[in-house]
């Protein structure tokens, strides 16, 4: 008995897919740039204040928190990663 989804191989799938999707652009707000490729979404944030950036991951992961409970997708901890990088200034002292 199938609770959730269509089976396997459903040509419905991949629409479905997109349908719920499309929400999570919209859960991620402007704090945010989504990128969706297939089955895999990555998230990026870039804002000149490291301060700024921790509390938009915070706000943004809390939503999509949100959104992975009503929409019963789940994700991995083992595929979840995060990467830093500060532009360097011309002067090493400032």
């Amino acid at each position: 008995m199938i609770k959730h989804g269509v089976p396997q191989g459903s040509v419905l799938r991949p629409t479905l897919f997109l349908l719920y999707m499309n929400d999570l652009s919209a859960v991620i707000s402007k704090k945010a740039i989504p990128v969706l490729i297939a089955n895999d979404t990555s998230i990026l944030f870039t804002h000149s204040n490291f301060m700024e950036i921790h509390v938009n991951i915070e706000t943004v992961l809390g939503n999509v928190n949100t959104w992975l409970k009503k929409t019963t997708f789940h994700y991995t901890l083992k595929k979840l990663t995060t990467y830093t990088s500060r532009q360097r200034t011309a002067n090493p002292f400032i």
